[in-house]
């Protein structure tokens, strides 16, 4: 068996058995390994050959990663030294699957028997054109793409070099088996929840991630050594690949992963140096929904979201290559748009043990990421489903059928953008704004009060008698309506009623916010809870409740920026007028 030149195969080559043990080589001199050389590649002039393994470490006793150029998507592998036999983790990319073997086998004195599948990814889209030519010492594009190899040889090739079992994902195993119709079903074992899959030396669990991905993805902890091999969801290079990804879940995929611990992290692609690796995917992907979902927020069209990203410098580790580009965008805009809005193909379900609750945030100067993160602490404390959409076109009978809490904290104006299929928005006319244009169709009026008559509960938050039809059955169903706020500024927020179980623990509080000062059509119809007082004395509407049909209504004028969201009394006051409005206090 021949190998390829390198300082890490002439060892091989001159080791023991080979023309002697290397003391003796080195005396040969310039020559002597000139002659070597010469023998060893067949002719001086030959194709340089490719590297077993170009980039390997040892990342604790018996752990190892190994890595592939960018053709083979920079794509990771490694293995894991057992008692009795070698763990393979993932593919060799590009090369010979026997020499690879070898290496590994050689390296522990172990068979290799199992093989651990995070993913089975061979996109043709990593294929590249650009190859450097030694001798004219120049960069020249390729007649031929050089791109990844297909996988159903690989696995074939490891089975026959012994490995009996392969772990994997229910995913995984379906598409694997699809691409492999003579593969024994019984050799490959699919995981569904954290498996297993050490021995009594080594604690390590495989984690199936199917649910992030259509494709199917996996991860492998070992605890011990704090080594994770983190799959297809952990990437550290130039891009990544959002495509078939539901872009939430792997956030909080790759949040779960972070909370491990892990001291070394192996990237399913690109390389495993470098610091804060899952924390900086997290905080990249996170940012592009914030992004995204403001400009959704605000009405800009698809075109106009893709010009107004702004990704900050400190999250482009790769600096400006990884900037997001338009298919990026693209995908984020469609999770976070009608159809996948609001429910991203997860829809409530008859019998869901938990409530259900459709949340519309975020306007132009209303940021959907604070509110988002102020409000998801009242659902988690008052075991609500949140369905968060920034898109109004969510707001909809249908939706609302299938919830039983109605959430808005969000004005009514929207700029009008034309094209991409827009209806024109109805043009109506504001005592404070004079002309403005609402998003807010009468359809989605009549579903709101007709939601909240036959039963659903309904929490209006801050803006959200704002800029809406002063005389349209929404803001009647509300019971007043937005006439203007003073300066930023601080002000008291005083308990008219404390024996209301929507003030149950909370007592007067400061805090920094916009006083709103909501005009109630009928005092009649209205219970009040908290007012707001300003330094002069006079004290203005801050919250109330009414009951319509079966169903019930809070208002809550607060909550403009992150510090009244997150004021201890307002989320307490937040979290009682859930449980309140689905009568649940």
């Amino acid at each position: 068996m021949s190998f390829p030149v390198g300082a890490d195969s002439i060892a091989r080559f001159a080791g023991p058995g080979a023309m002697g043990a290397v003391p003796y080589a080195s005396r040969l001199g310039r020559f002597g390994w000139l002659l070597i050389l010469v023998l060893s590649t067949g002719s001086m002039t030959a194709e340089p050959q490719p590297q077993l393994l170009p980039h390997r470490a040892e990342l604790g006793p018996g752990v190892h990663a190994a890595g592939f150029s960018h053709q083979f998507a920079s794509a990771n592998c490694g293995w894991v030294e057992l008692e009795a036999e070698t763990l393979l983790v993932d593919l060799p990319r590009g090369r010979s699957v026997e020499a690879y073997l070898d290496r590994v086998t050689a390296q522990g004195k172990r068979p290799a028997r199992r093989l651990v599948l995070t993913h089975i990814w061979e996109d043709s889209s990593w294929a590249t054109y650009s190859a450097y030519e030694p001798v004219e010492k120049r960069w020249y594009r390729s007649p031929e793409p050089m791109g990844p190899d297909a996988i159903a040889p690989l696995v074939d090739a490891l089975i026959k070099g012994g490995v009996k079992q392969i772990v994997t994902s229910p995913k995984i195993r379906q598409r694997l088996l699809g691409k492999m119709p003579d593969l024994d079903p019984s050799m490959v074992t699919a995981l569904s929840s954290p498996g297993f899959v050490g021995d009594s030396a080594r604690s390590i669990r495989f984690l199936p991630l199917d649910g992030v991905w259509d494709e199917g993805a996996g991860a492998l902890y070992l605890r011990k050594e704090q080594v994770l091999f983190g799959g297809p969801l952990v990437m550290n290079g130039i891009r990544f690949h959002p495509e078939g990804k539901d872009t939430a879940a792997w956030i909080e995929v790759l949040d779960r992963l972070r909370d491990l611990g892990a001291q070394e992290v192996v990237p399913g692609f690109g390389s495993w140096t470098g610091t804060n690796m899952l924390g900086r995917l997290r905080d990249l992907l996170a940012e592009l929904r914030d992004e995204v979902a403001y400009g959704i927020a605000i009405g800009y069209s698809l075109a106009e979201v893709r010009k107004y990203v702004r990704i900050p410098d400190g999250l482009q580790y790769w600096t400006t290559h990884s900037r997001p580009r338009d298919p990026q965008i693209d995908h984020v805009y469609r999770e976070l748009t009608v159809p996948n809005a609001p429910f991203h193909g997860r829809p409530p379900q008859p019998g869901d043990s938990s409530p259900h609750a459709l949340v519309l945030i975020g306007d132009s100067p209303h940021p959907p990421a604070p509110i988002r993160k102020a409000l998801a602490m009242v659902f988690q404390a008052t075991g609500v489903t949140p369905h968060f959409t920034v898109d109004v076109n969510a707001l909809s009978a249908e939706n609302l059928s299938r919830v039983r809490l109605l959430v808005i904290l969000r004005d009514g104006r929207q700029v009008e953008r034309k094209g991409e299929g827009r209806e024109p928005l109805r043009v109506l006319v504001d005592p404070l704004h004079g002309e403005i244009k609402t998003w807010m169709t009468l359809e989605q009026e009549r579903a709101v009060v007709d939601f909240v008559e036959r039963g659903g509960s309904f929490l209006n938050l801050h803006n959200s008698l704002g800029l809406y039809p002063p005389a349209g059955p929404y803001l009647k169903l509300v019971g007043g309506r937005y006439i203007g706020h003073g300066p930023y500024e601080r002000f008291r927020v005083e308990v008219v009623d404390p024996d209301h179980p929507i003030t149950e623990g909370v007592s007067d509080y400061t805090t920094a916010d916009e006083q709103h000062s909501p005009v109630i059509y009928d005092e009649s119809q209205v219970h009040m809870i908290l007012e707001s007082r300003m330094d002069n004395g006079i004290a203005v509407p801050a919250g109330w409740v009414r009951e319509a049909g079966k169903g019930r209504v809070c208002h809550l004028a607060g909550g403009h920026p992150a510090e009244p969201l997150f004021h201890p009394m307002y989320q307490r006051l937040m979290k009682n007028a859930v449980r309140w409005c689905l009568r649940a206090e």
